[in-house]
């Protein structure tokens, strides 16, 4: 007759062996868990020799005999999951309220009573759940597979005059309006969302293209264009007050000497100077 020895307590922890939850480990056992089947009670068969691994505690046995799940007692009733339930216990399986029969062993179920509906918060709506309960969850709204909450607003960089925001009722977009303005993209002043654009029209540098009399190339010369503000001023004349108006025009301020190669007249190519105005100014 063989010897068993508890060895692994001596390891300190180094060959532990873990266990499904709720059962133990044995070095030592000669009698296996007894199992369940078909609602009853079996022994296990006693074994020649000892044997090692993880066993129900003592008063329980295996729910069934290759199943790692110990009960109190055999049982036919099956939860949600396939797993054993115990006499009197209820559960919730398939939108139907369970119960396992003390008497047959059996799963009764009836269908789970509908719950008054719920009053939702204004970001939330009411909708049917797979068991065709009435729940509510949050409203949202999706765009480039962002999702928003009620209440919340966004742009987008690629439609900068819209304006999206996430309501109850869905995605509403807001167009913003531009007035009607014409003026070259350097003159242009825009928005914080590059939707709407103003013109500068005040006094300074403008480039413009253009041809030089009887010269075949176009070429970008500045000039000085813009508004200057202008006013009237009353003046005494004898006996007599006369109305003056002072004439302000935006007139160049500084500039540069350059040169210019143009072909002019049919005549070869010809270096001209110019003046290269560099700053405008209202006199």
């Amino acid at each position: 007759m063989g010897f068993c020895v508890a060895w692994r307590n001596l390891t300190k922890g180094i060959c532990d062996i873990t266990c499904p939850e709720g059962m133990i480990f044995d070095e030592c056992r000669r009698t296996p868990s007894d199992f369940c089947h078909g609602g009853v009670r079996v022994p296990g068969t006693i074994l020649d020799t000892m044997w090692s691994g993880c066993f129900c505690p003592d008063g329980q046995l295996l729910a069934e005999k290759h199943k790692k799940i110990c009960v109190s007692e055999c049982t036919n009733c099956k939860g949600p999951l396939g797993e054993p339930m115990l006499v009197g216990a209820i559960w919730e399986s398939n939108c139907h309220m369970c119960t396992c029969n003390n008497q047959t062993l059996t799963e009764e179920c009836w269908p789970k009573p509908s719950a008054t509906p719920p009053t939702c918060s204004p970001g939330s709506a009411l909708i049917s759940d797979c068991c065709n309960n009435q729940i509510c969850v949050k409203k949202t709204c999706e765009y480039n597979g962002t999702k928003y909450k009620v209440g919340e607003t966004w742009r987008d960089p690629h439609s900068p005059c819209l304006t999206f925001s996430c309501t109850r009722e869905g995605t509403e977009i807001e167009r913003r309006v531009c007035p009607q303005q014409f003026c070259s993209e350097d003159l242009r002043i825009w928005d914080e969302h590059h939707c709407c654009y103003s013109c500068n029209t005040t006094c300074g540098v403008r480039l413009s293209r253009m041809t030089v009399e009887n010269c075949t190339q176009e070429v970008m010369l500045p000039t000085c264009e813009g508004n200057c503000a202008s006013g009237s001023l009353w003046v005494r004349s004898g006996k007599d007050l006369q109305l003056q108006h002072n004439q302000v025009c935006c007139k160049e301020r500084d500039y540069e000497i350059r040169q210019v190669y143009l072909v002019c007249s049919g005549a070869p190519a010809t270096k001209y100077t110019y003046k290269h105005i560099t700053s405008c100014e209202c006199q």
